[in-house]
């Protein structure tokens, strides 16, 4: 996903929210192409304002978006198709 105002934690929400709400978090590596490592300090900066939730299930770890979390999103969905549309007139 490209943004250019958005920053990681801000795509991320937004791609949660696209999925469902819920998505394991080699999914959001694979699509963000973020790094692992990125995706940890993100994941925790996330968890810590209540937008996450992080369940750990053998070797995989879902990641569900709270309904803070869903509420931030969708301003973030809005706010971006905004300025799309304001670049796109200019």
């Amino acid at each position: 996903m490209e943004s250019t105002f958005l920053n990681k934690g801000g795509i991320l929400l937004i791609i949660l929210y696209k999925k469902g709400g819920i998505a394991f978090e080699s999914e959001l590596i694979n699509i963000t192409k973020f790094s692992p490592g990125t995706i940890q300090s993100w994941k925790e900066r996330l968890k810590e304002k209540g937008y996450i939730e992080v369940t750990k299930d053998k070797n995989k770890v879902y990641i569900k978006l709270t309904k803070k979390g869903k509420e931030i999103a969708e301003r973030l969905i809005t706010l971006e198709t905004r300025i799309e549309t304001i670049v796109e007139e200019k």
